[in-house]
């Protein structure tokens, strides 16, 4: 985590008074979706589990390779690869996880 100080000056009666603050600057999250292989009907025993936990924003229950899909979001790329490494492909029923990184978000918006 990263702290900055910032120091406020100002004259008061002719005393110079210092006041320091410390604020924390936030980076932005990174986002990263993950594709999981899972093993037949354990899929939403997965997905009911890793969902309390506040790293994963979305949770799908997908068609298709994969069975389920993660819509992530850390503070940088250790923090996403620790938790699948450790938890998702730890978790008991998780045949597969394949992390991709988000570089850029587009909207119809935009």
């Amino acid at each position: 985590m990263h702290y900055f100080y910032q120091e406020i000056s100002s004259w008061v009666v002719g005393s110079r008074i210092s006041v320091q603050s410390e604020y924390r600057r936030e980076s932005p999250l990174i986002t990263a979706f993950v594709s999981m292989s899972v093993t037949p009907g354990e899929d939403e025993r997965i997905v009911k589990d890793l969902v309390r936990d506040k790293i994963i924003q979305e949770a799908w229950l997908t068609t298709g390779e994969f069975d389920v899909f993660l819509v992530m979001k850390g503070k940088d790329t250790e923090e996403i690869n620790h938790y699948v490494n450790d938890r998702i492909r730890g978790t008991e029923g998780v045949v597969r996880a394949v992390v991709t990184f988000g570089i850029q978000s587009i909207t119809h918006d935009a």
